[in-house]
C-alpha cells in the first residue's frame, strides 16, 4: 500500500539541500506573497516574539540576582572563555556567569561562557553547595 506522508517525509530527506535553496529563492522573489502567508498562518510579526528585535534576545541584558538589568553596552565578545568557541562556530549565544556578585559593580568577576560550559559550571557548582 502507498503511504503518502511517508513518501512526502523521504523525499523531503533526500532532497533536503534543494529544496531549501529553491524555497530560500521562491521567498526572494515573492515577498509578497511571503507576508500574505505569514499573515495567514500567524507567523512572528508582533516584534515582542520576533528572535531579532526581542528584548529576550538583546545581548545588553543581564540576570543578576534574579532581575533583568539592561546594560549601556554589550558586555559580550561572543566568545566562550571556557571552551575557546564563537559564537557561530557551533554555538547560538553566550551567557554572562556570575563567579561572585557584587551589588556596585554587576560585572565584577564575571565570564563568559557558551550554553554547554554555563550548564556544566552550574551543576559543579550545585555540587560542591556553593
Amino acid at each position: 500500500m502507498f503511504d503518502k506522508k511517508e513518501y512526502n517525509k523521504k523525499y523531503r530527506q533526500l532532497h533536503k539541500d534543494e529544496i531549501n535553496v529553491y524555497t530560500k529563492q521562491w521567498r526572494k522573489d515573492n515577498p509578497d506573497k511571503v507576508k500574505q502567508s505569514n499573515k495567514k498562518w500567524g507567523l512572528i510579526t508582533h516584534p515582542k516574539w520576533n528572535p531579532i528585535t526581542s528584548p529576550i534576545n538583546n545581548p545588553r541584558r543581564l540576570n543578576y540576582k534574579g532581575k533583568q538589568i539592561y546594560l549601556k553596552e554589550n558586555p559580550r565578545t561572543g566568545i566562550c572563555s571556557s571552551c575557546g568557541k564563537g559564537v557561530g562556530e557551533g554555538i547560538k549565544k553566550t551567557s554572562i556567569h556570575h563567579i561572585q556578585y557584587h551589588d556596585d559593580n554587576p560585572l565584577k568577576d564575571t565570564i563568559e561562557l557558551c550554553s554547554g560550559c554555563h550548564r556544566k559550571e552550574t551543576c559543579r557548582l550545585r555540587r560542591e553547595g556553593k
